[in-house]
């Protein structure tokens, strides 16, 4: 959902609030509650977007709210399971740490927590785990670098999450590429970027 957007519609085949004799509807639906402020609304379809929106500018205004709120600084993370490892004094069980941009705006605490426990898995030892799994038969590792085992050949995300899981590592699908800068999100409100 976005609003106040100025510009085009950027999703102008989907659907967007009408008002019909004064009752506000959603292409002739469920009548929708009254807002406080005239919006625009947005139905994003998930398949063609199936990460999280988070468009460049919005990170960067959320990033710069934190850091000037007048108590100080709040703990602010880009990923889940940072805050949640945060939360229970762990590192990140996602093996964040490898894709350094995410952690500019991390404690200093977790930092170290996480630095201590990032360790990239061998090959044979990520084979042999995933040796485990039917749906990863045709999986191929790629590459193993200091931030994630680049694989190919699964047919869905759920082994990739049971392997990144089993290692508090990073596993990169080439299917799915993360882009520097903008990890595990869609391409919607962001420059172009290598893989990373």
């Amino acid at each position: 959902v976005a609003a106040d957007r100025e510009g085009p519609d950027p999703f102008p085949a989907y659907a967007t609030p009408t008002v019909t004799n004064g009752s506000p509807t959603l292409n002739s639906e469920e009548p929708l509650k009254p807002a406080a402020v005239p919006i625009r609304v947005w139905l994003i379809p998930l398949a063609p977007a199936r990460r999280k929106i988070v468009p460049e500018a919005l990170d960067r205004r959320v990033v710069d709210a934190f850091a000037s709120r007048p108590e100080g600084p709040a703990p602010l993370f880009r990923k889940t399971s940072c805050a949640v490892s945060f939360v229970h004094g762990l590192p990140d069980y996602n093996g964040h740490y490898g894709i350094r941009e995410l952690c500019d705006i991390c404690p200093m605490a977790q930092l170290k927590l996480c630095a201590n426990s990032h360790r990239a898995p061998t090959t044979r030892a990520f084979l042999d785990a995933a040796a485990e799994l039917p749906e990863a038969a045709d999986l191929k590792v790629l590459d193993i670098t200091g931030r994630a085992v680049q694989v190919d050949g699964l047919a869905s995300e759920q082994p990739r999450y049971f392997l990144q899981h089993a290692f508090a590592f990073q596993v990169h699908d080439a299917g799915h590429p993360h882009h520097l800068n903008r990890h595990g999100r869609a391409d919607i409100g962001w420059e172009a970027t290598t893989n990373g």
